[in-house]
């Protein structure tokens, strides 16, 4: 699928890895989509993307002005030479994260069903021997249901 109507296809949350190079930066980044807008009276379509692995940095940008064709930008710096890297699934797993409130909390599990989503929590969670409090919810993506642990806090006794 060509690069513009890959970009074209994406809704919010969707996972994308690319590689770019540009006159400041240049190398390859794991982005989900944060939201999507028009923008200029609606004459353009933005995309926001956040990283992965690093949520807390500056936003990269797609920008699409009518011609079918993708600009992308990281904060208020052109980016050129975007290519994207084809998903590696265990790669993509491995560097999956869920930002809550201030805190990103890498993923535990990726499930099929709702049920087994639900195994999992019941039979996990608890007090671990170490006394970790070990709390777990199941978040709904595309292909099946993702579970994040929500609290590791030591007990004390």
């Amino acid at each position: 699928m060509p690069i513009d109507k890959k970009i074209s296809s994406l809704k919010k949350g969707d996972i994308i890895t690319i590689k770019f190079a540009s006159s400041f930066s240049n190398g390859k980044v794991t982005l989900k989509v944060r939201s999507r807008n028009k923008v200029r009276k609606g004459k353009i379509d933005k995309i926001t993307f956040e990283n992965v692995n690093n949520p807390n940095t500056v936003k990269y940008y797609a920008y699409e002005r009518g011609s079918g064709k993708w600009g992308f930008a990281k904060g208020d710096m052109a980016i050129s030479k975007v290519n994207i890297v084809p998903n590696d699934k265990n790669k993509d797993k491995a560097s999956l994260t869920k930002k809550v409130g201030t805190k990103v909390y890498r993923y535990s599990a990726i499930v099929k069903t709702k049920e087994i989503a639900e195994k999992y929590i019941n039979k996990n969670k608890g007090v671990d021997i170490l006394g970790i409090n070990r709390q777990y919810k199941a978040y709904k993506i595309n292909n099946g249901y993702i579970i994040y642990m929500h609290s590791s806090k030591k007990l004390r006794k």
